[in-house]
């Protein structure tokens, strides 16, 4: 009896030290609060998101094989960039992403005209890569909090932050050059890690600011990078089912094609 109570005893002992030590490893928000850093599976949910989509989209209508099509998610937030040739297939590839149940808003930028021309392409990438080296560099960020895109001199920022880490942001945007615009769609979260705005169920209703010689395209007001941002009442938890990557096909799009 004594000899169980003794291993007793080094157990709890053993547990609370091993509490402890997670206490201040851990950071000072309590567990359970967002900390806007995705979790492994929240990376493959986002991972697969963005395969589903690319495979459904060029399934249903053959003339995505012409356009330019971009697609990153985020959080299970989709956005959406490119050229294609007409309004329908901007929808279309909306409506498409929209039906996935992973998926929780769509932000759909996709232009219409032209493809954008190879050296605007590679000009976009050094773009999206100065912007990524100075987020990794930065103490004041995490680059795994920020999904950034770079469409045609346009920035696009996705991610979850305080609003310290929300400005650490705009100094880097603000100190990059090439930009023409920024597109902020950050969920703004408490510095306990709770979310006081969010543009999560919000279509995108873009005003534009400038700011020296960028401007900042918000979904709300036009405070730059940080605007509260309206809750839409669309349900998500009524989004259909994705569609079936093995059943769709672009002869089945054709049959439905706008005229």
């Amino acid at each position: 009896m004594g000899l169980k109570m003794s291993l007793a005893g080094i157990m709890l002992v053993g547990m609370s030290g091993c509490a402890s030590f997670l206490a201040q490893s851990t950071g000072p928000a309590p567990l359970g609060t967002d900390s806007g850093v995705r979790t492994f599976s929240q990376v493959l949910n986002d991972n697969s998101i963005e395969r589903t989509a690319k495979i459904n989209t060029y399934k249903l209508d053959e003339r995505f094989k012409y356009a330019r099509i971009n697609i990153a998610s985020f959080h299970s937030a989709v956005l959406l960039t490119g050229q294609v040739g007409d309004q329908y297939l901007k929808q279309l590839a909306e409506d498409n992403v929209k039906a996935m149940t992973d998926v929780k808003t769509v932000h759909n930028y996709i232009t219409i005209g032209e493809k954008i021309p190879y050296n605007t392409i590679v000009q976009d990438s050094i773009v999206t890569a100065n912007i990524r080296r100075m987020l990794v560099t930065s103490p004041d960020i995490s680059d795994t909090k920020v999904k950034v895109q770079t469409e045609d001199g346009v920035v696009y920022v996705m991610g979850k932050l305080t609003p310290s880490e929300n400005q650490a942001l705009i100094n880097i945007l603000q100190s990059t050059p090439n930009i023409v615009k920024v597109v902020s769609l950050i969920d703004l979260l408490s510095d306990a890690g709770v979310a006081t705005s969010s543009n999560g169920l919000t279509e995108a209703s873009p005003v534009t600011t400038t700011a020296s010689s960028m401007s900042t395209t918000s979904t709300a007001t036009a405070t730059p990078m940080a605007t509260p941002l309206a809750t839409s009442s669309r349900n998500i938890d009524e989004t259909p089912v994705a569609i079936d990557p093995e059943q769709a096909s672009p002869d089945q799009a054709d049959e439905t094609d706008a005229p």
